[in-house]
């Protein structure tokens, strides 16, 4: 091969790469450089409905916990910002099972997740932000707290629709446990409707390692089980509480 030729391949490489180089140069600027600004958008939004997912399941958890199991309970003492609901009322155990403290959890959280989510203004960021409706399901174990909340929603961006949907949270909060311990304190109670077995209290908060705290005002007492092994916001242990006529 001579040298020209050599030369001349050579050249070509070069026109070759630049042309690429430049191809992916003009790429990054041109209107495909909005892709870029969408990503952000995107991530941005997709920050803050995580953000409103974690905090909100929280709220819910500490919510349904200090009144009872219930979001709004139909019988209940008022106490402080909250009123508690009764679990049992002269000799009647009318305390909620496993499957309506799921229920009220769920929809609670979706309550909370849609006001959060309506708080942010999602419509500033793209031409429209549009939602459906909120659904959850939640899973009250004996060492954690789950909540898988779906929530569809769509982001018009620079053309382009974006969908969001799923968010799933998990917590190191023991909600299973005391309320099976708050269950065993009724049904102790519900044996021997004419006092107040405050050993038996005792005996279920030891086997559970909750502490509890009992108030009371006339025929009515309110039991705060806490638990220090568990916490839903930082340096705060956990609390559930209920309330019993006698």
């Amino acid at each position: 091969m001579k040298k020209g030729q050599v030369t001349l391949y050579v050249i070509i490489a070069i026109v070759i790469v630049a042309a690429v180089g430049g191809f992916a140069y003009l790429r990054n600027i041109s209107p495909k450089s909005g892709e870029i600004v969408t990503t952000d958008v995107v991530k941005t939004a997709r920050a803050a409905m995580d953000s409103c997912a974690e905090q909100s399941s929280k709220d819910a958890i500490m919510v349904i916990s200090l009144k009872g199991g219930y979001g709004f309970p139909d019988y209940s003492i008022p106490r402080g910002i909250f009123d508690v609901a009764y679990w049992y009322n002269q000799s009647n155990d009318i305390s909620p099972g496993i499957d309506r403290l799921n229920s009220e959890l769920s929809y609670v959280a979706c309550s909370i997740f849609v006001d959060c989510i309506n708080s942010k203004n999602f419509g500033s960021m793209g031409n429209n932000f549009t939602a459906g409706n909120c659904s959850a399901v939640s899973n009250i174990m004996t060492d954690y707290t789950a909540l898988n909340l779906n929530y569809p929603m769509s982001l018009d961006s620079n053309g382009k629709t974006y969908i969001f949907r799923e968010f799933s949270e998990k917590f190191n909060v023991k909600l299973g446990r005391s309320f099976a311990a708050a269950k065993l304190i009724v049904a102790e109670q519900a044996k021997h409707p004419d006092f107040v077995c405050l050993t038996c209290m005792a005996n279920v908060g030891v086997k559970n390692n909750l502490m509890i705290d009992i108030g009371s005002t006339e025929n009515t007492y309110i039991l705060t089980l806490t638990d220090e092994e568990s916490t839903i916001y930082t340096n705060q242990s956990y609390e559930f509480d209920f309330a019993m006529k006698i």
